[in-house]
């Protein structure tokens, strides 16, 4: 299944809970990509323009539905600050400056990437709300609770990683 498929079949399912009253706020999909660094022609604006199409073919048929996309550039942050062409050189001094820079990005917000290479962040606890509760178009969660990174992903001792060294 292609990536267009994916995000149509994404906005269908946020599509049938609906209500019949009229939608308060525009469901907002969010694309962080490469747009001007190493990976950038395989990635990059083309990935932000399908997700433009993909959201045209959908309003099509959920007209009442508004949808907005959100884009942003990764940067490749690691890439600039080592060099580009020592990226290119290197794959391994990229990951190195990956695990040793905090990230914060505008889908996940503040993290890291551990040692096996996972990027952790905060995760957070829903609760699906009743008919009752749902006061609004859209409105169909309670936040339970943040889980901070450290509780909500397997601990790094546990995961019998070879990038790890014990």
């Amino acid at each position: 299944m292609d990536r267009r498929s994916v995000l149509l079949a994404g906005l269908a399912a946020a599509a049938l809970p609906r209500r019949a009253f009229a939608q308060q706020k525009p469901i907002r999909i969010g694309v962080l990509t490469d747009m001007a660094g190493v990976y950038s022609a395989n990635t990059g604006q083309g990935s932000v323009v399908g997700a433009k199409l993909a959201i045209e073919d959908f309003a099509k048929s959920h007209p009442a539905i508004k949808v907005e996309l959100v884009s942003a550039d990764l940067q490749l942050k690691p890439a600039a600050a080592i060099g580009v062409d020592n990226a290119k050189a290197s794959g391994k001094a990229v990951i190195d400056h990956m695990k040793a820079t905090p990230t914060d990005d505008p889908l996940f917000g503040k993290g890291a990437v551990r040692a096996d290479g996972r990027k952790i962040h905060d995760m957070h606890l829903f609760e699906v709300k009743t008919p009752e509760q749902s006061k609004m178009a859209w409105d169909y969660y309670n936040h339970k609770r943040a889980i901070p990174a450290a509780e909500a992903f397997r601990p790094l001792g546990e995961g019998h990683c070879p990038l790890v060294k014990a």
